[in-house]
């Protein structure tokens, strides 16, 4: 028989906010990374932006002026190379190095202007514009993208914080029961409790003495067979044995026993070579709040 949690919603619901909140950290860490790229571009993409806007500030007054870029050529080399002869004039005392510094510093200045005024060409330009106009919708869109990721991971973090303080008080206000007297079928339906409690779909298992499992548990498609054990001496290795064999038997995953007694020392070796998990005495209240997992 099938026994589904009452509020099965309770632990589902954290499993699928759990899972929402890795994904938009996964999201959010990808729009990080564009984000960055866009906004630290190559040294190349940073230099030919800068020489771009250089170029339209230097020739938006053309605009106005159709004689602007002529004008340029003609002051600014001129204007830039004539400290440069009286420097080299003073330094050298000689006329003909003023006049050749004068004459490689206009061609410089002259070049300068040159490319500032005609490369590139107003259509690539303009391209350059629309590139950048497109680059910052990008950047808005992906900056909107990311301030409604956080948000929902914002959200989604409460939710879980929440989930889980409901979930964990369901499991503390079980534990308050006098679980270490149980015995029996008293302590394979308060196990199956515990269980519906841990998020599990559990099975009841029809009880004999060859089954060797008292509970299947399901967490979501893994399937372990459980034990539920009450002995009032230590539990022996043929019980590992057991659930182990109903575990193959049932197809199962894995396999438990969860008791309120101890283990005795052959079974915890047992147990360790055939991947069975104790959950004993000691162990149980930290099963009990999610500290252990089957």
């Amino acid at each position: 028989m099938h026994v589904v949690p009452q509020d099965f919603e309770l632990e589902r619901q954290l499993e699928f906010v759990e899972a929402t909140i890795a994904r938009l950290e996964r999201q959010r860490d990808e729009i990080f990374e564009q984000q960055r790229k866009l906004i630290q571009p190559g040294w190349i993409s940073r230099w030919r932006r800068r020489y771009f806007h250089a170029a339209e500030r230097f020739r938006s007054p053309g605009e106005q002026y159709e004689l602007w870029p002529w004008g340029v050529m003609l002051v600014v080399p001129a204007t830039c190379a004539a400290p440069v002869l009286i420097v080299a004039h003073l330094i050298s005392d000689s006329m003909l190095i003023g006049l050749v510094a004068f004459a490689v510093a206009a061609g410089l200045a002259g070049l300068t202007c040159a490319a500032l005024l005609f490369f590139p060409n107003p259509g690539r330009l303009a391209a350059h514009r629309k590139e950048e106009a497109a680059e910052q919708e990008t950047s808005a869109s992906i900056e909107r993208a990311l301030q409604a990721t956080t948000e929902n991971l914002r959200k989604y973090v409460v939710e879980r914080d929440a989930l889980r303080a409901a979930a964990k008080a369901r499991r503390t206000q079980l534990l308050r029961r006098d679980w270490r007297a149980l015995r029996g079928q008293d302590w394979v339906d308060y196990l199956a409790e515990m269980l519906l409690a841990l998020g599990a779909v559990v099975q009841l298992q029809r009880k004999s003495a060859e089954s060797g499992i008292d509970l299947i548990a399901e967490f979501g498609p893994h399937r372990v067979a459980i034990q539920a054990n009450t002995s009032e001496r230590t539990i022996p290795d043929t019980a590992v044995r057991a659930v182990v064999a109903a575990q193959k038997q049932r197809q199962c995953h894995a396999a438990a026993i969860i008791t309120n007694a101890r283990f005795h020392p052959s079974a915890a070796r047992l147990a360790t070579a055939q991947r069975c998990l104790l959950i004993g005495a000691d162990e149980f209240e930290r099963f009990a709040l999610g500290e252990i997992r089957l």
